[in-house]
């Protein structure tokens, strides 16, 4: 997941590829729903795509208490319990989807919610880690992702900012780092995005930094890229089933946010102050300048 920046001919920046993350989260409901949603997004121009690992014993407890119910927004009604048992991506499916994303040339990250899971998902050789911001102090969590040493991206969502100093001081291997700007609202509204925090979090923590979107169209991303983002999460469906639908992109819209995404980095370009090349010529004429062919 090396998304840094290099140097050539004097000093002059070249930013890299944007690299444009699939999310299948809780959109694939079945093994055969998963499946078509990875080539669907392989057809649409991704480079990636995350699957979520997790049981809903990692995630929270099983309770009727209030601090437990969700009462607002998409999944009022139910238990965070069953919100994440019902929602959960069986494990058994993700060997099948790793073999499929590699044969599509796809990249194939890991969101992981808790230590235990990350032996089991070392079996999968995933190219990247993915941590939410919500276990951004779960220090065993880190202890374990440190050992096996893969690239990690961390979402910033409910993080603090001496929660983001702590963590970035933490990882020693910055270039395996990626921040990725995210408001944990589900839909995210745009008044909320704050997506000028991008550059600031590049200058304060000189780590690759990305956008992980929640809103429901394709502005935002192709912001961010003007803004140096070089990393894009989206959520992806092929239908409306999945608890996630609501804020996900269609195929046709994730292929239009994918197309929008490479021109805005083609027009960003770099820094030059080089004399753009044009079919006309200027030429000075009594003291006035003229154009000529």
């Amino acid at each position: 997941m090396g998304i840094s920046t290099v140097t050539i001919s004097g000093n002059t920046p070249v930013r890299p590829r944007v690299t444009i993350i699939a999310e299948l989260g809780a959109n694939a409901t079945s093994l055969c729903i998963a499946r078509k949603m990875v080539r669907a997004a392989a057809a649409c121009g991704a480079d990636a795509v995350k699957v979520q690992a997790y049981t809903a014993d990692q995630m929270t407890i099983r309770s009727g208490q209030p601090e437990y119910l969700i009462t607002k927004g998409l999944w009022a009604g139910t238990s965070l319990y069953d919100l994440y048992e019902r929602a959960a991506t069986p494990l058994d499916w993700l060997l099948d989807l790793r073999a499929l994303a590699g044969e599509l040339g796809l990249q194939f990250i890991v969101s992981v919610f808790h230590p235990d899971m990350i032996e089991p998902m070392e079996a999968l050789r995933p190219d990247a880690y993915k941590v939410a911001s919500f276990e951004i102090n779960y220090k065993d969590l880190w202890m374990e992702l440190a050992f096996y040493g893969r690239p990690v991206i961390v979402s910033t969502g409910t993080a603090a900012e001496n929660e983001l100093d702590a963590i970035v001081d933490y990882y020693q291997n910055k270039e395996a780092l990626t921040l990725l700007k995210c408001t944990s609202q589900y839909p995210a509204p745009l008044a909320a995005m704050n997506l000028a925090t991008i550059p600031a979090l590049h200058a304060r923590y000189h780590v690759p930094v990305g956008l992980s979107d929640h809103t429901t169209g394709i502005i935002c991303p192709v912001m961010a890229v003007a803004l140096g983002a070089t990393m894009i999460e989206k959520h992806f469906k092929i239908d409306e089933k999945g608890f996630d639908a609501a804020f996900s992109l269609d195929p046709r819209q994730f292929m239009a946010m994918t197309m929008a995404v490479r021109e805005a980095e083609q027009a960003l370009g770099q820094v030059n102050f080089e004399p753009t090349t044009t079919q006309y010529k200027r030429k000075q004429v009594d003291g006035r300048m003229i154009r000529t062919v």
